[in-house]
């Protein structure tokens, strides 16, 4: 496994060094003036504990590089790859996982191979070129096209977004309810004037029912800043796909879905407390696994040897369940604290410990009998940065 691993990690590299694009971390090493490269290590480990239900205690470790590459030969233009190796699925991926409500929200290793049933996709996340137009007095205008992960434009969020460095679980990192598609073709068009950006994006993916669908969503953001609290964002979006969804009703037809949404940032004490509210909400007349779903929570940065050195976060959500999944409702709750062990002009270190609370009333409809379930998630996380 150790050789099948590195063989995809030397491949995943030379697709970098040929410019198929990746992500823009914090840090990373310029190889010239237009070539920067960067990449993330995140080892973690899990524990589930039974508390009510009736399923097994699990541990898993898994291990995630995710590598990247950006090409800027002008100020106005971009290439960016981004490819990703996993060893393991997480306790997500036992066999009798109980919860519908998954406990961390990164790509594992069979998320990583045929993506969206792209034989020729394996361990490659995005690929994608943008170019930017100023228009002086009229602010900005941004196209970007390729291979995208739609999560990086829609549903955004400051506090809950990035499985990485802040939640890990899903219900925090995306609204699980209206959960835009992620590493297929698309189109994104942005414009920023002032305070207030509009974004516009295409994708054409690949669903469940293995039918591709075409999936539309603008989004609405304002960037607030309030001077005794400190800076906000806030968001509202809209999506809709074509008719290539299975209907609950009548199993002989296709429907589309369209859903609305709405994320919140906003500091409550500059640089030191901020808090975060989602929501949304979608049609279930096709077959979806939530009708709405709700979470919020706070965040707090304290200084120990730096500034900011330490992040204490806990975050609450409440998921209600579609009559074609197995949960009624549900309930998560997380909590994390996060230390920064070093920081560097190209290398960065970081450790979290991490605790989940889910539980979740089965719908009684599709499994009768059924008993709530519920558990504890215990985790830690390591992640060294370049």
């Amino acid at each position: 496994m150790r050789k099948k691993v590195l063989k995809k990690l030397i491949s995943g590299l030379g697709l970098v060094a040929l410019g198929i694009a990746g992500t823009s971390p914090v840090y990373g090493f310029d190889l010239n003036k237009a070539l920067n490269l960067e990449g993330t290590f995140t080892g973690s480990y899990q524990y589930l504990n039974e508390s009510s239900g009736n399923f097994d205690n699990h541990g898993r470790v898994t291990g995630i590089i995710d590598l990247g590459l950006s090409f800027t030969p002008t100020e106005s233009d971009e290439f960016f790859i981004l490819g990703s190796f996993a060893s393991g699925d997480g306790i997500g991926g036992v066999e009798d996982y109980p919860f519908v409500i998954a406990p961390y929200a990164d790509d594992f290793k069979s998320d990583l191979e045929n993506i969206n049933g792209h034989e020729n996709q394996d361990n490659i996340l995005e690929a994608w070129y943008a170019h930017t137009f100023d228009l002086g007095n009229l602010g900005e205008f941004k196209f970007t096209v390729g291979i995208i992960d739609a999560t990086v434009y829609i549903d955004d969020n400051e506090i809950a977004n990035d499985e990485v460095t802040q939640f890990m679980n899903d219900a925090f990192v995306n609204t699980p309810v209206t959960t835009p598609p992620s590493y297929d073709f698309g189109v994104v068009l942005e414009y920023n004037i002032g305070n207030f950006n509009i974004k516009g994006l295409y994708m054409n993916t690949k669903n469940e029912d293995d039918r591709y669908y075409n999936y539309y969503a603008v989004q609405l953001g304002y960037h607030l800043n309030i001077p005794p609290l400190g800076e906000g964002n806030y968001r509202i979006y809209g999506f809709l796909t074509d008719d290539k969804f299975s209907s609950s009703e009548k199993p002989d037809e296709l429907e589309s879905i369209q859903g609305i949404g709405v994320s919140i940032d906003q500091e409550l004490i500059k640089d030191r407390i901020s808090a975060f509210i989602r929501a949304s909400v979608q049609d279930t007349d096709p077959e979806v696994d939530y009708q709405y779903f709700i979470s919020g929570g706070l965040a707090g940065y304290f200084s120990y040897k730096k500034e900011k050195d330490i992040t204490l976060a806990i975050g609450y959500g409440y998921l209600s369940g579609d009559d074609d999944t197995n949960m009624d409702y549900g309930h998560v709750v997380e909590a994390y604290l996060k230390y920064n062990l070093f920081e560097t002009q190209k290398l960065s270190s970081d450790i979290t410990l991490d605790f989940q609370y889910i539980y979740e009333e089965p719908n009684t409809k599709k499994q009768p009998g059924e008993e709530d379930r519920s558990g504890y998630i215990y985790g830690i996380r390591w992640n060294l940065s370049f």
